[in-house]
């Protein structure tokens, strides 16, 4: 069977995940990010915001990865992502990431915030 290569046209995949990395354009980020079409910047953890900063009018869903395994997200985290007219889909890092680029294969505006994988 012969398979053609997703364009993602002027969004950024992600090419990669592991124990505290992910790998975007090439390039290996440790830690948390935050991914949005072409925007990539790190994230710090579910007390950090600067997200927002960002023009996310555009958004259509935030894909949240809790990492390693699925956890539930802090109530004031999702209290302001709601508030801040966020819609957002909670999972494990590694199915976020996949959700992801199986949802910007379709050319939908979404993002990823994006917890690190950790080690036991």
């Amino acid at each position: 069977m012969l398979f053609s290569e997703t364009n993602f046209e002027e969004v950024t995949p992600i090419q990669a995940y592991g124990e505290n990395f992910f790998r975007i354009c090439h390039k290996k980020v440790r830690g948390g990010i935050f991914v949005f079409s072409h925007i990539i910047r790190s994230w710090h953890g579910f007390k950090d915001f600067s997200f927002l900063e960002e023009d996310l009018s555009s958004m259509e869903m935030l894909f949240i990865g809790t990492g390693k395994n699925h956890n539930h997200v802090d109530k004031t985290f999702n209290s302001v992502l709601i508030d801040s007219g966020v819609v957002l889909e909670v999972f494990s890092t590694p199915v976020a990431c996949r959700a992801y680029n199986v949802t910007i294969s379709g050319h939908r505006k979404v993002g990823a915030l994006l917890a690190p994988i950790l080690g036991n």
